[in-house]
């Protein structure tokens, strides 16, 4: 098993909205990495759903 806090977190859970916000951590990685479209998390959606069209709106609301 790997050590989490060793990995990259994606999302900070904000507990009084009950919502979860991009990590600044994985926001500068996603530049870099030119991941960004209009949300940095679009990919994750991609690749779970794996579906390009539908996954990309997967994180939406």
């Amino acid at each position: 098993m790997t050590d989490p806090e060793s990995g990259v977190r994606i999302f900070e859970y904000v507990d009084g909205p009950d919502a979860s916000i991009v990590t600044p951590t994985y926001r500068q990685m996603a530049e870099s990495l030119a991941l960004l479209e209009w949300n940095p998390v679009v990919w994750i959606g991609r690749l779970f759903t794996m579906d390009n069209d539908f996954g990309k709106h997967w994180f939406d609301n």
